[in-house]
């Protein structure tokens, strides 16, 4: 099955409602599969991250590709791995509240959730759950959509939106009107303000009257003592505040958080913003901080933040523009904002101001004029066209300045009020400039004027409390908001900061009861001003600050309940937990720790050193230090000790970052899997047994992929396990077989095995035959095959080249007697036609002797002649046929006078010229090697008489220590060797290689067209006396 259809396969087991399917249902088969098909297809290339999770223990079963490119894991690293094990959740109790919601509701749709990538980063997803059904298990179908970059942009367009509100509201005339106010912010907040030195020690030149309830000290303890601030810091923390501070000259401006001493002895922490004052020089002139308290509510100080940098940017950036002319209009000087205004480079000083502009207004020239003159002059929003073509509106003034009484020259001040101008058309909102500055920093301002009674409450506030714009401010009213059962500790806090004897500043918690019914809580600040001094003193004003402090009251609920709810989880979890903090302290352990690891031991706060021994905790040590230096988490099998015995454990170790990241603490989590590492050592043992065969053995899933490969498989394909694993057995291996892969398999189920011949093809493309033995086993209730293969290729390889050979000596003994035949008939045809017709005449021509003895007495020496010759004739053809059928030299004188009498008769007989060089070859060859090489050479010659239409033969006999060669070479038209290897060779050849492979000697043949030929024997010999 290949992987496509495995997938195809397991969707069609995953969805939640598969009906029942019966033989004859076809249409309804077909579509469910055509759906299941759809559905895996649309998994599988959805661009939207799509993962299915077990609801009870959180393992991943299914992921697409979109999933793992998004979040950077292999597929191996997910699949049966927990997300919060992978580190996905950045907040595990974000999973947990999904969960819930889950378990209540079915399914969530469109939950905004951050997510850790495996690099790290952490992301916003938009995601979607459901709770689906499959093979009787709850699961959990999540599809999510990556909207960090959505995100992003809606919070930078919310900052542009806010910054551009701030400047437009920064730069209103109608802020000087709220002088009381900002001092109520000086006072009042609890942003504390301060500067310091650029240089040196840093040390303080002003500090606000609200140190003293933030911190408890005085602020002439800090301007008093150059050292103060920077003693009273955490020491860990000094090092990094100076370079925060040094920082501040690089960039102008640095935020950080430290520790500071309290006076009442206790380290509260600050969140430090500070801010370089440069000089028209561009030199340091002053560093300007606002401190807020963060100890516990980090959280909730974006709002402040909001109002410290608006406050530092009125303060610090006023928007004007300067530059000083003399009479001549010549540069005395110009600021920076008049340089970055009029987009100016270089040095001013001296030049003329209409050089500098040279295209510069008449009628600002006319101005310039009425200036030196002794006139002042101002508008207050004026068209001035740049250089650029754009327009800016500007406010401006020019007064003269004096020298010894004259008109020295004049003063240009300028303020860019273009965004004023255009925010004054498009809002609309010029009236309202003060109380958007206070609703934009989230503080609820209400004044109290004790004198005239007048209660002033701003919007921020009435929104807060759910008061319209138009309905009348007063205290009663105030009360009367207040939640009944917090009403009376409001009252008295309000009456103690009106008594004469103090005035301190004042903080208090409640709850409101809106009009709308909705409760909220805030935290009011509160400070009363008297007119006199002493017991005579009398409250004329009381201003107060409030802040929603709802979501913190929330999120500190919030947080209870989870802590509750982990607590519950913890103590309930199959399995070990803990947590850790730098120095290797336990900090907390979950019930199952605690009963059966550290029963009766006073565990808080101590070290594994202190509670196990030291070879364990060296590698806890060594284990929770890779976990701090890399922040990843860290799966591994550690050991522990329970009741006496030394188990094992999987263990998962894994940093718990603090508000900035950073690793605060450790936590892990452990499960007992002693008896699986037994089980496992077994298994091993079994495989380390497998391995040891030369058979390559493998196990694979029926219907599915291979899960075991042995040793002896890898060496005979060539693939190695971890290349295997998960593949089809049959398509790696491109199994061919006289039986289909379905009639194995379904052999398989019948008979429990299946054995046959197979081919295979290797790694590197070599075709195996392979003996297989296929065995179904059951494992976990899943059926496997396990399969047994053993190379038979060169057995196969042998049987058939013994095969060919047999084939060939039936072909070779067939020639042989059929030329046996052929020879006997030759021999009985020159027998009787010549040999026996010429011994009839000599019998006829004696038997004439016999009948006419006295005839021929007178010619009878002449007749005995002729008889003689005739029979000398006889005698020297049948001695001639005699040597043809088997050379008695050859026997009686040895081969090499055999060979040199064969080549002198065929040359003589046939003219051919034939070289015989013969070395080394004595008397004391053996019969048998002799005639081989003979018949070689005999039959090699006389194919170049009958073929060769050779000019020049060369017979070459050699003999050494090893054995015989010879060779027979011409000079004649040659053949195509591989034309006679690919037809049936004739007797001649056959016969020569048959001889030669009887003695296991070689035969070569080398040819080419028109280059002659030349025929190669060797036979092996280990004689002496060659």
């Amino acid at each position: 099955m290949t992987p496509k259809a495995a997938k195809k396969k397991r969707w069609v087991r995953a969805r939640p409602l598969s009906p029942v399917l019966h033989p004859g249902d076809r249409t309804e088969s077909s579509v469910e599969s055509a759906r299941d098909d759809v559905f895996a297809e649309a998994f599988r290339l959805s661009p939207h991250p799509i993962g299915i999770t077990e609801l009870e223990t959180g393992r991943c079963l299914e992921i697409n590709d979109a999933c793992l490119a998004i979040f950077g894991f292999r597929r191996d690293e997910v699949i049966g791995t927990t997300t919060l094990m992978l580190g996905i959740w950045p907040d595990p109790l974000d999973r947990a509240r999904l969960i819930e919601r889950l378990r209540a509701e079915g399914a969530v749709r469109n939950l905004e959730v951050s997510m850790r990538l495996k690099t790290g980063e952490r992301r916003q997803f938009l995601i979607s759950t459901n709770v689906i059904t499959l093979k009787g298990k709850a699961c959990i179908l999540t599809i999510g959509n990556d909207i960090t970059e959505r995100k992003q942009a809606e919070e930078a367009l919310r900052r542009f939106n806010e910054s551009l509100e701030q400047r437009v509201e920064e730069r209103t005339s109608a802020l000087r009107t709220v002088q009381a106010r900002q001092q109520l912010l000086l006072t009042s907040t609890p942003v504390v303000l301060y500067a310091c030195r650029a240089s040196g020690d840093y040390g303080a030149t002003f500090v606000s009257e609200n140190v003293v309830e933030q911190l408890g000290h005085r602020p002439q303890e800090f301007t008093d003592h150059a050292d103060f601030w920077i003693n009273h810091i955490h020491p860990d923390d000094r090092a990094y505040v100076r370079a925060g501070l040094a920082r501040t000259f690089d960039h102008g401006r640095h935020i950080h958080e430290y520790r500071f001493l309290h006076k009442d002895g206790t380290y509260r922490w600050l969140r430090d913003d500070v801010r370089l004052l440069r000089d028209e020089a561009g030199a340091p002139l002053e560093l300007i901080g606002f401190q807020v308290d963060v100890s516990g509510q980090k959280w909730a100080n974006e709002a402040l933040r909001a109002g410290e940098e608006r406050f530092r940017l009125f303060i610090e950036h006023a928007p004007a523009a300067i530059a000083m002319f003399d009479r001549e209009m010549r540069y005395l000087g110009a600021s920076r904002r008049w340089m970055e205004d009029y987009q100016l480079h270089g040095d001013l000083l001296g030049r003329s101001h209409y050089d500098v502009i040279p295209d510069f207004p008449t009628w600002w020239k006319e101005v310039h004029r009425r200036g030196l003159a002794g006139e002042v002059l101002n508008a207050d929003e004026d068209r001035f066209v740049r250089s650029d073509g754009s327009i800016q509106w500007i406010t401006w003034n020019v007064r003269p300045w004096y020298s010894e009484g004259k008109v020295g020259g004049i003063v240009i001040a300028t303020e860019d009020v273009t965004a004023r101008v255009e925010a004054k058309r498009a809002l609309h909102e010029s009236e309202e400039r003060s109380d958007q500055v206070i609703r934009l920093a989230n503080f609820g301002i209400f004044d109290h004027d004790h004198r005239t009674g007048k209660v002033y409450w701003s919007p921020v506030m009435r929104e807060m409390y759910g008061v319209g714009h138009h309905e009348p401010a007063s205290v009663e009213r105030y009360f009367g908001l207040i939640h009944p059962d917090d009403r009376a500790a409001v009252v008295t806090a309000m009456k103690v900061t009106t008594h004469s004897v103090g005035d301190d500043l004042n903080l208090i918690e409640h709850r409101v009861v809106r009009p709308d019914g909705s409760i909220r809580w805030l935290s009011l600040r509160s400070w009363t001003l008297f007119d006199n001094e002493g017991t005579d003193r009398r409250p004329t004003r009381t201003l107060g600050v409030t802040i929603d402090i709802t979501k913190r009251k929330q999120a500190e609920e919030a947080l209870k309940i989870s802590e509750r709810r982990f607590a519950s989880f913890m103590d309930n979890l199959h399995g070990f937990a803990w947590i850790k903090d730098s120095h290797g302290r336990y900090l907390y352990v979950n019930r199952l720790f605690q009963e059966s690891l550290v029963a009766g031991l006073d565990w808080k706060e101590k070290t594994a050193r202190e509670l196990w021994p030291k070879e364990i905790a060296e590698q806890y040590e060594i284990n929770d230090k890779k976990v701090w230096e890399t922040r990843v988490p860290l799966h591994a099998v550690a050991p522990f000790i329970q009741n006496g015995e030394v188990r094992h454990a999987l263990v998962s170790k894994f940093p718990i970052v603090d508000h900035k990241g950073s690793p605060a603490l450790l936590g892990g989590v452990a499960v007992d899997i002693t008896e699986r590492k037994q089980a496992e050592e077994l298994l091993r043992q079994q495989a380390d047994l497998l391995n040891q065969s030369h058979d390559a053995i493998f196990v694979w899933k029926i219907g599915g992929g291979i899960v075991y490969w042995n040793r002896g498989a890898e060496e005979l394909y060539g693939w190695r396990s971890d290349e295997v694993i998960g593949h089809s057995s049959h398509t790696l291996l491109n199994t061919s077989s006289s039986a289909t892969t379905k009639e194995m398999e379904a052999r398989l189920a019948q008979e429990g095995r299946w054995y046959g011949e197979v081919t295979h093809v290797a790694k590197d493309g070599r075709q195996l035959i392979i003996e297989s033995r296929h065995v179904r086993v059951m494992y976990g209730g899943q059926e496997y095959a396990l399969e047994s293969n053993r190379d038979i290729t060169e057995r196969k390889q042998a049987e058939e080249a013994l095969h060919r050979q047999q084939v060939q000596l039936e072909e070779l003994t067939s020639k042989l007697l059929t030329a046996q035949e052929h020879e006997r008939r030759r021999i009985a045809r020159d027998l009787h036609d010549d040999v026996s017709q010429r011994l009839a005449a000599l019998v006829l021509e004696v038997a004439s002797f016999e009948s006419h003895p006295s005839v021929m007495r007178a010619d009878l020496a002449q007749s005995l002649t002729a008889l003689r010759q005739g029979l000398e004739q006889v005698s020297d053809d049948v001695h001639s046929l005699a040597y043809r059928l088997h050379p008695s030299l050859l026997e009686h004188a040895g081969l090499r006078p055999a060979v040199e009498d064969h080549v002198q008769q065929v040359s003589r007989r046939t003219g051919l010229p034939i070289r015989l060089k013969i070395a080394g070859v004595s008397a004391a060859v053996p019969l048998d090697h002799a005639t081989c090489l003979f018949r070689v050479m005999q039959e090699s010659v006389q194919n170049v008489v009958k073929h060769a239409q050779a000019t020049l033969v060369t017979v070459h006999l050699r003999g050494s220590s090893k054995g015989f060669g010879l060779s027979v070479t011409d000079n004649g038209k040659g053949f195509n060797v591989k034309e006679l290897s690919a037809q049936k060779q004739g007797l001649g050849l056959s016969s020569m290689e048959e001889r030669l492979r009887q003695l296991q000697g070689a035969f070569q043949i080398e040819s080419r067209l028109s280059q002659g030929t030349k025929v190669c024997a060797w036979v092996p010999y280990d004689g002496e006396g060659l």
